[in-house]
């Protein structure tokens, strides 16, 4: 089919770079494997895609890069304007995707109420919806770690 080549996240890579780093610091391969995890195993961003968004966002002053003694891995960590412009953008794209979720959805029920297959409208909606609270019970645990003093030597000011 000319519309099924899979996902493709190239476009939200600098974004997830980010949202990886909002938990910490983290090397080039730790931020891949966790992208992968974040995506359910359907994407995994290539070293050469990786790597040069990293110095970009370095350059940019969103994170700031080191290499530690462990074997000369470059870790990378979120700055203070890192994370704002994270904020920014991350809301900014998720209230446009819920948009486009929601019309798709509705669209994909119509779908499958033309052809007969109503009981899969309410799973998918249960599924979704199982999403949707699996979410907002990992953001409540996450808002004491995120907004308290834990999270502050993992950002720091661009120099």
């Amino acid at each position: 089919m000319p519309l099924d080549k899979g996902v493709n996240l190239r476009g939200f890579l600098g974004l997830l770079i980010l949202a990886v780093l909002t938990d910490g610091e983290a090397h080039g391969y730790k931020i891949m494997k966790r992208i992968e995890e974040m995506t359910g195993g359907a994407w995994r961003p290539a070293p050469g895609s990786l790597y040069p968004l990293l110095s970009y966002l370095e350059s940019e002053g969103l994170i700031t890069c080191d290499s530690r003694g462990d074997g000369g891995k470059k870790v990378c960590r979120l700055t203070r304007e890192g994370l704002q412009y994270f904020i920014d953008v991350a809301v900014s794209r998720v209230r446009v995707l819920g948009s486009i979720m929601a019309e798709l959805l509705v669209s994909i029920c119509r779908a499958y109420n033309n052809s007969g297959r109503c009981e899969e409208t309410r799973e998918l909606i249960e599924e979704l919806v199982g999403l949707m609270s699996s979410a907002a019970r990992r953001c409540s645990t996450a808002v004491p770690r995120v907004a308290g003093e834990a999270a502050r030597p993992s950002v720091e000011r661009a120099a």
